[in-house]
């Protein structure tokens, strides 16, 4: 048997006593915050399993800067369209984004990307994700540029690998303006 949710005659939902789904005519399943759907009884994976439990969901967008670690952040010029998207399911955050910048200073120390809409977990994975980069000049031998996430930060820094060491990409030896980076990565919070 079915049991029906009624307002005013309407249904809103069905529990439906031959499959024991439930179905919502209209609208959205709401989940007191810090409670989610509960995957438990399923079968579990060989791995190490940490939670079955989706809590969270959101997605949204984040303004990629462009700064310095070191003492000079680039100055002059300006920001080149920043944009950034993510989506976060449970614990695991997806960005994405698509930084540019010019400036008329000399900035100096590494290059990091800020703003990111969470703090990276200090035991995330995802390290050397690679991405897109124009105007670096890192070694006549690079390989690539990638991504390494600070942990207990909110931002990520830009390496290149050469062909037998990897290092931070600085701004006075290894960036010229205009400066432009865009990439993809996920990193546990």
């Amino acid at each position: 048997r079915d049991v029906f949710f009624q307002v005013n005659g309407s249904t809103l939902a069905t529990l439906q006593g031959s499959t024991g789904n439930v179905a919502i005519a209209d609208g959205n399943l709401t989940v007191a915050s810090g409670h989610g759907i509960d995957f438990s009884a399923t079968g579990n994976s060989a791995g190490n399993l940490g939670s079955e439990l989706l809590n969270d969901y959101e997605d949204g967008t984040w303004t990629p800067i462009l700064i310095s670690g070191g003492s000079t952040n680039p100055t002059g010029g300006g920001a080149l369209a920043p944009t950034g998207r993510y989506t976060k399911i449970g614990n695991r955050v997806w960005v994405t984004f698509y930084v540019g910048r010019s400036w008329t200073n000399s900035p100096a120390g590494s290059v990091i990307v800020s703003g990111l809409p969470y703090t990276i977990l200090d035991s995330t994975n995802g390290y050397y994700t690679p991405l897109v980069t124009y105007n670096v000049s890192y070694a006549s031998t690079a390989k690539g540029n990638f991504i390494i996430p600070v942990v207990n930060q909110t931002y990520f820094e830009i390496y290149a690998q050469s062909a037998t060491t990897w290092a931070q990409i600085d701004w006075s030896a290894h960036v010229t303006s205009p400066f432009y980076v865009t990439g993809t990565f996920s990193y546990q919070v």
